[in-house]
């Protein structure tokens, strides 16, 4: 049985040294954050809370989105 094993790890490790790997990632693209920084940084840390980060996130994204559609 560990002979069987054996056998197959060296012929997927030949099979591997063959085999060409290619990176089909797509690159993202670069958005601003400046208007989330800005609301976020307007805001003291002790006031931070998941509302706060929510509403700068939003308020980001509606930004970006505006702007895209101008483009």
């Amino acid at each position: 049985m560990v002979e069987g094993l054996c056998a197959r790890a060296r012929v997927y490790d030949e099979w591997r040294a063959r085999a060409k790997v290619y990176d089909a990632s797509i690159p993202e693209p670069q958005l601003s954050t400046a208007y989330y920084d800005a609301l976020l940084n307007s805001v003291p840390p002790e006031r931070v809370n998941v509302a706060v980060v929510m509403h700068a996130l939003l308020e980001q994204v509606s930004v970006s989105l505006s702007v895209s559609e101008c483009e």
